[in-house]
């Protein structure tokens, strides 16, 4: 991933919990671990605590 992707990121994770949302699904935490495998370990944690406080 490039150097200023973390809001690349953000969006990829919101639009798949508002898909979910949207179909009643509950998200798949496989499907985070797929999004999270990409990423370094703390920059995910960075990502998803922020968007957690949001």
């Amino acid at each position: 991933m490039s150097k200023d992707d973390y809001f690349v990121i953000v969006y990829q994770v919101l639009k798949y919990l508002y898909e979910c949302l949207k179909d009643g699904k509950t998200p798949d935490k496989e499907q985070f671990e797929n999004m999270s495998l990409r990423l370094n370990k703390d920059y995910w944690y960075y990502i998803i605590e922020n968007l957690s406080k949001q």
